[in-house]
């Protein structure tokens, strides 16, 4: 006589495909914090998380600084003038340099007020003008999709990489 095991419902064993890729960023969140260093938020962790992951998964190396045209320089909480970046990427190529400065925009604090909106496009401006290149994904992009938003970073890397190559050999 064989025994018959009760089926529970798929749901209650399986979980969503949000929450297994927010279990696996919350793992590899410790991981990264501990190499380049603690976040302000869960969802700055998340982030940080996904890009470290994702830039690895694309072959680059991860680390503090960017040294070598294989490795992305990612630092959380970076000052940078007097402004406080969430994430700084930094990524070197044949002489060139790539600096982005990633904002994890929680709904609680920014584009709440006129004054903070005004603060934050100011900010922006002063960013840009130091050379970095401004990225910001809201709290629900990140929670909802942490290595889309990574995925969105990484083609930035990618297309000034493949412009810097282009533009050498326009050089040549």
């Amino acid at each position: 006589m064989t025994a018959v095991v009760p089926i529970r419902a798929a749901s209650t064993v399986i979980p969503s495909a949000i929450e297994a890729e927010q279990a696996l960023i919350a793992h590899a969140r410790t991981i990264w914090e501990r190499r380049l260093g603690a976040t302000d938020s869960p969802i700055e962790s998340m982030l940080l998380a996904a890009l470290c992951e994702c830039a690895v998964d694309h072959g680059y190396r991860v680390a503090k600084t960017a040294g070598r045209s294989d490795t992305l320089g990612i630092r959380p909480q970076t000052t940078v003038d007097r402004y406080r970046i969430d994430l700084v990427v930094s990524f070197l190529f044949h002489g060139a340099e790539l600096h982005l400065a990633i904002e994890c925009d929680g709904h609680a604090f920014h584009e709440k007020t006129k004054a903070q909106a005004r603060k934050d496009r100011s900010r922006e401006r002063a960013l840009t003008y130091l050379g970095y290149r401004v990225v910001r994904f809201t709290g629900s992009e990140i929670y909802t999709s942490p290595r889309q938003c990574a995925a969105e970073v990484m083609n930035l890397v990618m297309e000034f990489q493949t412009a810097t190559i282009i533009e050498a050999a326009r050089a040549s």
